[in-house]
């Protein structure tokens, strides 16, 4: 387990250290992800000292989450000797995730920096950015693993570096940033099974199975529910969206079956995606103290963030 550049002990007692990769400069944040990189290819120098019972010279793979997912790739395609790789909540194009993430915003708000004037700022990016490398990753076995509606890391941006990268195999899941915390056990067998596949195979031989991963759809928001007599309930509600029929081409969901829980009483009903933040469909509202013998479904709103 590598602890990356301002992190944990390699940061100072009051040193944010998103702020060091995402929250300063483009000139700045580019150091943060070179030093990353360079730490990473340290260890798969210290690595090939090992003695031949130690460490098997010829498996050599790196896993990375988040941050740390786009210091995998960045990794990967700096060094060949990394021959197989899991990258879960990563990208490349670090100008556009500069320009566009809600990370960045946020950081920028408390801790401001002078404005970006023309494109010739993001240049300093271009050797930390793991799209620079892409072609060099090429055809190693990276598995992606990836958030639809993720507000850190902007999907776009994702598919601009698994395009890159020769369209490797990849699963879309329909979470935000945080949600992959809920399966850690999954994503350990997931990753110990994309690994294993690999090895197997020899690192030119992409795995044809890829390991699925089953999270949960959370729901957080405000449902508007319209009554037979035109009457609109309004109510902040917590959603489980539990079955989908079919995805969008954004990897959303199209239609889903939801189930709740409100101030009024628990919800169930079927969902259409309008976008991130917005379903509608018809929804039912189920009072806790009784069950009735019919549930009377209405059209419903729902405003909501994705977990």
């Amino acid at each position: 387990i590598i602890t990356l550049p301002y992190h944990r002990e390699r940061k100072g007692p009051k040193e944010v250290s998103s702020v060091r990769f995402f929250g300063g400069t483009p000139a700045q944040n580019a150091r943060a992800f070179e030093q990353s990189g360079a730490d990473v290819l340290r260890v798969v120098d210290w690595l090939q000292k090992e003695s031949p019972e130690t460490v098997d010279k010829t498996r050599f793979g790196v896993v990375g989450i988040s941050l740390g997912a786009i210091v995998a790739h960045l990794a990967m395609g700096r060094d060949r000797r990394i021959a197989v790789g899991v990258a879960a909540l990563g990208s490349g194009d670090l100008a556009d995730l500069y320009r566009s993430s809600l990370l960045v915003k946020i950081l920028h708000r408390q801790h401001p920096v002078p404005p970006i004037r023309s494109e010739k700022d993001f240049l300093p990016l271009l050797p930390a950015d793991p799209l620079t490398y892409a072609d060099r990753n090429r055809p190693r076995n990276v598995l992606m693993i990836q958030a639809a509606r993720d507000l850190f890391i902007p999907p776009r941006d994702t598919t601009r570096l698994w395009r890159a990268l020769g369209e490797p195999p990849i699963q879309w899941l329909d979470i935000n940033h945080f949600a992959l915390s809920l399966v850690p056990d999954q994503l350990m067998r997931s990753t110990l099974s994309w690994f294993e596949q690999a090895w197997a195979q020899g690192s030119e031989t992409r795995p044809t199975g890829v390991p699925d991963i089953s999270v949960p759809t959370l729901k957080f928001g405000t449902v508007a529910l319209i009554g037979g007599d035109g009457h609109v309930v309004v109510t902040p509600a917590v959603q489980w969206q539990f079955h989908t029929f079919a995805k969008r081409r954004d990897h959303m969901s199209l239609l889903h079956l939801n189930a709740g829980i409100s101030d009024r009483g628990a919800l169930v009903g079927a969902g259409l995606t309008v976008n991130a933040f917005v379903d509608v469909g018809l929804m039912s509202r189920v009072p806790l103290t009784r069950l009735p013998s019919s549930l009377p479904f209405r059209p419903y709103l729902s405003l909501h963030v994705v977990y």
